[in-house]
């Protein structure tokens, strides 16, 4: 499936499910872009196999528009680890731009994180145009960007 950006031009190719029937009740999904795992496998980011499970573990608990709202203590429930490991997983995912760190709409002291819209995507198509186009997200510099290319 293809999303085309209408002010740039520019298509991102994605996983979709196309279905005759309604999803069940309860059932949730987002789209993952190609992009995440182009930029996984093509750059050297150094993320260690925790790092991934928490990624993973970040992308079940994605929310509407990319927030993620989950608590240390939940994801060290589910995946098993220690909250300073994950908490430096995260630390590492928003340093090579996989998640971002955003200050809080009510209280600006509080920091939340979001997933990068380039590579993941849960919300209404017009939400993520504006989320591409916004002061707060953080975009991949055209130096990496020309090398999100396929692995062979």
């Amino acid at each position: 499936m293809k999303l085309v950006d209408p002010s740039t031009g520019e298509s991102y190719t994605t996983i979709g499910i196309a279905r005759k029937k309604p999803f069940p009740k309860g059932m949730e999904f987002h789209f993952l872009f190609n992009n995440l795992t182009r930029y996984l496998l093509s750059r050297d980011l150094q993320l260690t196999g925790a790092d991934h499970r928490v990624m993973f573990a970040l992308i079940n608990h994605v929310g509407w528009e990319n927030r993620i709202d989950v608590t240390l203590e939940t994801l060290s429930e589910e995946i098993g680890m220690k909250k300073p490991h994950i908490s430096t997983s995260i630390k590492k995912l928003v340093s090579v731009n996989i998640i971002e760190k955003i200050p809080g709409e009510t209280d600006a002291r509080r920091w939340h994180y979001r997933f990068n819209p380039h590579f993941l995507w849960k919300g209404s198509v017009k939400s993520w145009e504006e989320a591409l186009n916004s002061d707060k997200v953080i975009t991949i510099p055209s130096k990496r960007k020309s090398k999100l290319e396929p692995v062979p």
